[in-house]
């Protein structure tokens, strides 16, 4: 029996999240820093991705909104300190103030960006592309500090651990990088 391409994605993710448990060891919580100042630096906030917060602010209000192309964005957006980090389908990443929205810098990826939302760590912002590479850019200016070029496209968002960047790509691999120099620590292939 043929399975459908859903089924084999959220193969691939459970696998994943498998291997990254039992492969990285147990995974931090969110500092007391970071929690008091609000920071969202990564997809669901913390590495066990538990999206907690401890409610809305009072007064929801948009304050601001960008252009980000034709084709919108697709991931979450990381927020460190005042600025916003988020990727667009049109493969800029954007560094944006967080009380005016302003542009405080853009990184041309080269590529589209799907769901792979940003992770902010250590100065540096990581993301993935719909080309497969991952990418390493300074917070401060955007510029490149690294790349890495997966087999396939990437949807997934990174995780950072213990010196480690852990992201998959629909190349079927878990891949486990060096967070300051971006070569491959290890890749653990999964079963879908």
């Amino acid at each position: 029996m043929k399975q459908g391409r859903g089924s084999t994605r959220r193969q691939f993710l459970a696998t994943t999240a498998a291997a990254s448990a039992s492969l990285a060891g147990p995974l931090p919580r969110l500092g007391a820093a970071d929690q008091a100042r609000g920071d969202w630096p990564r997809f669901r906030r913390d590495p066990r991705h538990t999206g907690v917060a401890d409610g809305p602010p009072a007064g929801l209000d948009v304050l601001w909104t960008v252009e980000t192309g034709d084709l919108g964005t697709e991931s979450s957006a990381a927020i460190v300190g005042d600025t916003v980090y988020v990727g667009a389908v049109s493969g800029q990443l954007l560094a944006l103030d967080l009380e005016a929205g302003t542009k405080r810098w853009v990184y041309e990826t080269g590529s589209e960006i799907g769901e792979s939302s940003p992770c902010v760590h250590d100065g540096v912002v990581y993301i993935g592309d719909l080309d497969g590479v991952v990418h390493a850019v300074r917070a401060a200016d955007g510029s490149k500090a690294w790349t890495f070029e997966t087999g396939s496209e990437i949807r997934a968002s990174p995780v950072i651990h213990e010196g480690r960047v852990l992201i998959g790509s629909y190349d079927q691999f878990l891949h486990a990088l060096d967070a300051k120099a971006g070569t491959k620590r290890w890749s653990f292939e999964t079963e879908g």
